[in-house]
């Protein structure tokens, strides 16, 4: 039986360490360049937004907030599913992941 692990992590700031990760404008000691074309791209950018970290300020500044969002507080919040590659061929091929009763 594999495994699945849900992470979610809080990011302050513009978060602009952690984009030039998941978008490779670095070179991540942990990360296999020859893998990099596996990558997919879950949700869409807005119009004229170009990366993560514009995207991450643009719904901020669109939401309707109306107090001032000070530098340290959360701007968004990481998600990632980890698991057993049986696990993941799984969620590939159906476009879920069941596991016991509950479907993520």
């Amino acid at each position: 039986m594999g495994y699945a692990v849900l992470h979610l992590d809080k990011a302050s700031g513009n978060d602009a360490a952690m984009s030039a990760h998941i978008e490779r404008t670095i070179e991540p000691r942990n990360a296999n360049k020859s893998r990099t074309h596996l990558n997919r791209e879950l949700l869409a950018f807005p119009d004229n937004v170009a990366n993560r970290t514009k995207a991450i300020q643009y719904r901020i500044e669109t939401a309707g907030i109306k107090r001032k969002i000070s530098h340290n507080q959360v701007r968004a919040i990481r998600i990632m599913l980890s698991g057993s590659p049986e696990e993941m061929k799984q969620v590939v091929e159906l476009g879920s992941l069941i596991i016991g009763v509950w479907t993520i």
